[in-house]
């Protein structure tokens, strides 16, 4: 009789607890992140059973040391010499079993398989195809790890959009490097036209006390994520979040100028959670306080 093999949707709670010792430390399953589900694990030596996940996984070790791991993917098997900082990358529905032979500390990745069609489309790549990856030593992927896990124990306001953009980072990664088809990138990239920037700053103001989203700022002046990342860019110097970020940042140091409000009052204006959070933002941009910026007025 053929093994069971275990089918995942890795982006239910808890759903890797059918294949892996412990819960993870940290999870994106109630953060609302769209097309993706992070956690963050700390995991002893282990086997799992054979499985299937139903999105791309891509697994990015943050600490360990050097690490064995064999693995069984798609009926054929592999060993290597893992080490912080390298990642693996399993395609949706690969048949896989895996042996770790010690402790890891590392981010999970799984990405929604529509969000990589979608970007292909976006990018005119038809037919794509990730390729398994058993060992790859990528600093984009780590940085994008490492910086995915960041968010997740952060109460920064401008997560969501923040998030948005370092996931579309990599699936454009993922498409350029490790799928079967490459998408052809131009090289002079033009920016926004005139009335399309300024539309989409219009509505950035309109709603900069709101959860901005990329999809929200791409649908308002009626473009794919993809391109308006890079044109956006292209015309400001900067991404969306940095911009949205230097908006929030202008308007906190007017209403601290004008003394017209308190600090709690300017907090619940800017659409902070709490004063602590405006403080946490103001002071990463800045340096200091929203307090001590007023002493220096």
């Amino acid at each position: 009789m053929a093994q069971h093999r275990l089918s995942i949707d890795s982006t239910a709670e808890n759903a890797l607890l059918q294949i892996l010792p412990h819960q993870p430390l940290y999870s994106s399953h109630q953060q609302g992140w769209q097309g993706v589900k992070v956690e963050h694990h700390y995991q002893p030596a282990h086997e799992t059973p054979e499985h299937t996940h139903e999105q791309h996984v891509l697994v990015v070790l943050t600490r360990c040391d050097p690490l064995k791991v064999e693995r069984r993917l798609n009926g054929n098997f592999h060993s290597s010499l893992m080490t912080s900082g390298e990642a693996f990358l399993l395609p949706a529905q690969a048949h896989h079993q895996v042996w770790i032979h010690g402790e890891a500390d590392y981010a999970f990745l799984a990405v929604e398989p529509e969000l990589i069609n979608r970007t292909a489309d976006a990018m005119e790549v038809d037919r794509v195809e990730l390729v398994p990856q058993h060992q790859i030593h990528d600093p984009l992927i780590h940085g994008i790890g490492l910086a995915l896990l960041s968010e997740l124990t952060s109460d920064q306001v401008c997560d969501r959009l923040y998030v948005e953009a370092a996931i579309n980072l990599l699936t454009m990664h993922l498409l350029q490097r490790y799928s079967t088809r490459k998408p052809t990138i131009q090289k002079k990239q033009e920016g926004l036209a005139n009335t399309k920037l300024q539309q989409v700053v219009e509505y950035i103001n309109t709603h900069l006390t709101e959860s901005l989203s990329l999809p929200e700022m791409a649908q308002a002046i009626g473009m794919s994520q993809y391109h308006f990342l890079r044109q956006f860019k292209q015309s400001t110097g900067l991404t969306p979040w940095q911009f949205v970020a230097q908006c929030r940042l202008k308007l906190a140091k007017q209403l601290l100028t004008e003394r017209k409000l308190s600090i709690g009052e300017i907090s619940d204006r800017l659409g902070f959670a709490n004063q602590q959070q405006l403080t946490k933002f103001f002071r990463k941009c800045t340096g200091i306080t929203p307090r001590d910026y007023q002493k220096l007025l």
